[in-house]
C-alpha cells in the first residue's frame, strides 16, 4: 500500500531475523517479501514494562521469550519497571515511527511521501545481502530480505539539516525565480522536476529557475491543479560510481489566480454567494451590481474568521449580499489578497432567480385591514378612574399582512372633544400587538382612534389605514 511503511525485524547481527539468526530466539522470524520497505531492531530491545508484578519482569526473569537466546543476555533489569525481552517487528517498527518524527521536527512541511523517501534513501546497507536496482523502488537499490535496508537515524536527519531546497515560495511576477541545493557535494548531480504547465522550468548546471507561463489563464481546478505546485530535485551520482546518501527533496511552490467556482444562492433570509478560497489568504474584495436595480452596486470587503488550513488547497467562502434582494439577477466577482498582493478579479458570475421567485407587488394601500368594533372593543382592559400609572392597555388585533417587515400603530387619544395625548408603536412581529394607551388619572370617558401602515420587504411603505373611533 503506497501509504504503509512495511518494517522487518532484524538480529543483533545485522541480518534478518529468522530461526536461525544470530540472537538464539528460535521460535520466530520476520516476514519479508517483495513490499518490504526497511528493518529495523526486532530482538532484545529495552522498554518500558507494566508497573510492578504485573508486568513481565520478574515472570521471564532468567528466561528469554523463546530458545536459550545464545547465551548473550543472561538476566532481565532488576528494576520490574523495565523489560530487556521486547522482540519482532512490534519492536521494529516504533524505531521507524520515530525516525519520522525526528525528520518532521527538521523539516514540519514535509509530506508523508516525502518523509518515507527520506527513510528509504538513507537506509544503511547491512547483512552483506545483494542490493539492486529494482524496478518499483525509487529511493535507491533494493533487496527482498531487508528492503533498502536498515534504517538510519542520523543519515537521515542530517540529509534533511544539511541538504534542502532553498528559493521563493510564492511566484509573484514573470521574472524567473532560482532554486539551488545548500551543501550539495561536488560528486552529485540534481535532476530537477515539476508536474504543472503553470510554470516554465529551465535548468543551469544545478540551479532550476521557475517563472510564471504568461499564456496560461486557466482558473484553479479543485483538487488537480490549484496553483500549489511542487519542485522535486533528485540527487545521483555524478560520476556515477561515488555514492551520494541525499534522498530525493521537494519544495513547494505557489501562484495565485482570481478564486473559483463561484456560486449564488437564495433563501428566505437573503442573497448568498460562493467561492472557492485561494493559498494562504483570508481576505476578500466581493464586487457586485444588481441588474434590476442599477442603484445597488459597489464593494465589499471581509476577512475570514480563521486562516484556511495549510493541508487543504481549498474551501467555501460564504458570504451575505444584504442589499441584493432574492428576486433580482446580479453579477458579482471576487479577488483575493494573497502574498503577493490582489489577485486580479475573477470573471463576473451572473445569477438569475428561478420563476418561482418573483418581485412582491407593492400595494399603493393596505388592503384587508378591517378594523372590527367589536374586536377592538373585546381586548379593552379599562378601569374608571383610571390608575394613576396609565389609564389602559389595549391589545390592537389586525389582519397579518403578506411581505411586510414593519407594522407601524399610531394612536390618537380625545378627551372631551380634543386630542388628550398621541403616541405610536413599531414591530416587526405579526399581530396582536399590546401597547398602552393615556396617561394620567382621570375619570373622564375617552376616545380613542386608530391607524397602521406596512413597511414591506422591498423597503416601502402603504398608504395608512384608519379605525373608527372607540369609546372607553
Amino acid at each position: 500500500m503506497a501509504n504503509v511503511i512495511a518494517v522487518g525485524a532484524i538480529s543483533p547481527c545485522g541480518q534478518r531475523k529468522s530461526l536461525t539468526s544470530c540472537d538464539g530466539e528460535t521460535c520466530w522470524g520476520s516476514n519479508y517479501g517483495t513490499n518490504l520497505s526497511v528493518v529495523a531492531p526486532g530482538v532484545f530491545v529495552p522498554t518500558t514494562d507494566v508497573q510492578g508484578t504485573a508486568g513481565y519482569n520478574p515472570t521471564d526473569l532468567n528466561s528469554p521469550p523463546c530458545g536459550s537466546n545464545g547465551g548473550k543476555i543472561l538476566n532481565d533489569y532488576p528494576d520490574q519497571n523495565y523489560i530487556i525481552w521486547f522482540n519482532g517487528t512490534s519492536a521494529a517498527t516504533p524505531h521507524v515511527a520515530g525516525v519520522a518524527a525526528l525528520i518532521l521536527s527538521v523539516n514540519p512541511s514535509l509530506t508523508g511521501q516525502q518523509v518515507r523517501n527520506v527513510i528509504e534513501g538513507t537506509a544503511q546497507k547491512v547483512g552483506g545481502y545483494n542490493y539492486q536496482t529494482t524496478s518499483g523502488y525509487p529511493n535507491g537499490t533494493w533487496n527482498n530480505e531487508v528492503g533498502y535496508g536498515l534504517v538510519n537515524a542520523y543519515a537521515a536527519v542530517a540529509a534533511v539539516l544539511s541538504s534542502s531546497i532553498s528559493g521563493a515560495t510564492d511566484l509573484c511576477t514573470t521574472n524567473p525565480y532560482s532554486y539551488s541545493i545548500a551543501n550539495l557535494p561536488s560528486t552529485a548531480k540534481v535532476t530537477w522536476k515539476i508536474t504543472s504547465n503553470r510554470v516554465i522550468l529551465t535548468q543551469v548546471g544545478n540551479v532550476a529557475y521557475l517563472q510564471k507561463n504568461t499564456n496560461d489563464t486557466a482558473q484553479i481546478i479543485p483538487g488537480i491543479d490549484d496553483g500549489k505546485i511542487t519542485l522535486q530535485a533528485t540527487i545521483t551520482s555524478l560520476d556515477g560510481v561515488t555514492p551520494v546518501s541525499i534522498p530525493t527533496l521537494y519544495y513547494t511552490v505557489y501562484i495565485y489566480y482570481p478564486p473559483a467556482n463561484l456560486i449564488a444562492n437564495v433563501d428566505n433570509s437573503g442573497t448568498y454567494i460562493s467561492f472557492l478560497l485561494l493559498y494562504n489568504t483570508t481576505q476578500y474584495q466581493v464586487q457586485y451590481k444588481d441588474l434590476d436595480n442599477l442603484n445597488v452596486q459597489g464593494y465589499t470587503a471581509f476577512t475570514l474568521p480563521a486562516a484556511p488550513v495549510a493541508s487543504v488547497s481549498y474551501g467555501s467562502g460564504n458570504l451575505q449580499l444584504a442589499a441584493i434582494k432574492a428576486y433580482d439577477r446580479f453579477q458579482f466577482r471576487v479577488a483575493g489578497s494573497s502574498p503577493c498582493g490582489m489577485t486580479d478579479y475573477s470573471n463576473w458570475y451572473t445569477y438569475t432567480p428561478p420563476a418561482t421567485i418573483t418581485k412582491p407587488t407593492t400595494p399603493t394601500t393596505t388592503p384587508g385591514i378591517a378594523w372590527s368594533t367589536t374586536t377592538v372593543a373585546a381586548s379593552m382592559s379599562i378601569t374608571y378612574p383610571c390608575p394613576a400609572s396609565s389609564c389602559g392597555v389595549e391589545q390592537f388585533n389586525f389582519p397579518q399582512i403578506a411581505n411586510a417587515a414593519l407594522y407601524e400603530i399610531t394612536y390618537t387619544v380625545i378627551n372631551a372633544g380634543n386630542i388628550y395625548t398621541t403616541g405610536t408603536f413599531q414591530t416587526s412581529s405579526p399581530p396582536p400587538y399590546t401597547g398602552y394607551v393615556g396617561g394620567s388619572n382621570t375619570s373622564t370617558q375617552m376616545s380613542v382612534v386608530f391607524k397602521l401602515r406596512v413597511q414591506f420587504t422591498d423597503g416601502s411603505w402603504s398608504d395608512y389605514a384608519t379605525s373608527s373611533q372607540y369609546t372607553y
